[in-house]
């Protein structure tokens, strides 16, 4: 009894000292990205293979630059719930986009780090509108009318009640695209401030940040 007791202490010794043996990190991350060029609104898939302990995004947009660390803060990805991180972009412009992938040893006394990046081509040339309101009456009395969006033909109707006063009317516009350019008759249109003659059809013209160019026109019905 005493030699099995012995022999399983040395065995036991043995598996310890094997299972305390120090290991490097193990590093075999890559990322491929879905595309490199794209257009304002479409998603970018970057696929993660390879194992790492951390990965970290860094979209390249302010606030999140990897050149600016630790002052900007980068996206943890999880690569357990997907192999697929998706990004969308939705201003225009070059983007550099970073992944820091970082794995330690079982001592957890060495690190290896792999950095991934990718310049990122954003062209915005969205002219769409999104969200159109009427807004009438005084502060007190003020109601909202929402605009019915055809995007096949870029039309907006909105339908009013009867009576109400629609020639000294602001509204609220949403562009598809946060930086484009909004004018009436050659005038800037500013959102909720410019105050319009609906009583007959308002064309709005849509310029985007690269320079693409389109119209809507606003009908207005039911107020007689």
């Amino acid at each position: 009894m005493k030699v099995l007791f012995k022999s399983t202490l040395i065995l036991g010794f043995i598996a310890l000292a094997i299972g305390c043996t120090k290991e490097p990190p193990v590093m075999t991350f890559n990322v491929t990205p879905s595309a490199t060029d794209v257009f304002a609104g479409t998603a970018i898939d970057y696929t993660i293979t390879g194992e790492a302990d951390f990965i970290t995004f860094y979209a390249g947009t302010p606030g999140s630059e990897w050149s600016e660390y630790p002052d900007n803060k980068g996206q943890n990805v999880n690569v357990r719930t997907s192999n697929v991180f998706s990004k969308v972009y939705n201003k225009q412009g070059v983007f550099t986009s970073v992944f820091v992938a970082s794995s330690y040893g079982n001592w957890a006394e060495d690190e290896e780090v792999v950095i991934k990046e990718f310049e990122i081509t954003v062209t915005d040339n969205r002219t769409g509108i999104a969200d159109f309101r009427l807004i009438t009456g005084s502060l007190l009395t003020q109601k909202e009318w929402p605009g019915e969006i055809n995007t096949d033909n870029n039309t907006i109707v909105v339908e009013v009640d009867p009576g109400t006063s629609i020639s000294n009317t602001k509204a609220s516009l949403i562009t598809d695209s946060p930086d484009a350019i909004v004018t009436v008759d050659g005038a800037e249109f500013i959102n909720s401030k410019t105050r319009l003659n609906y009583t007959s059809p308002v064309i709005f013209d849509i310029e985007a940040p690269d320079g693409s160019k389109g119209q809507w026109t606003v009908t207005v019905t039911g107020a007689k």
